[in-house]
């Protein structure tokens, strides 16, 4: 059963990450950084990169990265990953963060990450 109705906001892409917070993640009043929020982001977007370059990514650029609302201990995050762009080596992907809590799921943010396969050597290589 589908509790979003149509006109509500939902997920861009593909569910790659999805935790719930606990008490290590947050500080001493139950809120999270956002750094750790983009550290689960970049993983997504790694997973979903290597997943399309059958092989080793690294992160070489995170663009338009914007937090919309706090993120709490006890919450549950899932991360979403949709491919913008294909280069010759590198891949832009749009990768949103949701907290789940409730029937009513809401956007916590969402950036543009850019990412390039590497070979064997480290090197940026084609992608297949």
């Amino acid at each position: 059963m589908d509790l979003m109705s149509a006109d509500e906001p939902r997920p861009r892409g593909q569910l790659y990450v999805q935790r719930p917070v606990t008490t290590a993640d947050a500080d001493p009043q139950g809120r999270v950084s956002g750094g750790w929020l983009l550290a689960q982001m970049d993983q997504a977007a790694e997973l979903a990169a290597g997943r399309r370059a059958q092989g080793r990514t690294a992160t070489l650029a995170v663009d338009q990265l914007v937090f919309l609302r706090p993120l709490h201990r006890g919450q549950l995050v899932a991360i979403y990953v949709d491919l913008d762009e294909v280069g010759r080596s590198s891949l832009k992907m749009i990768v949103e963060a949701w907290v789940l809590d409730g029937a009513h799921p809401a956007k916590l943010g969402e950036g543009r990450f850019t990412l390039v396969a590497l070979g064997e050597d480290g090197r940026t290589r084609a992608l297949p």
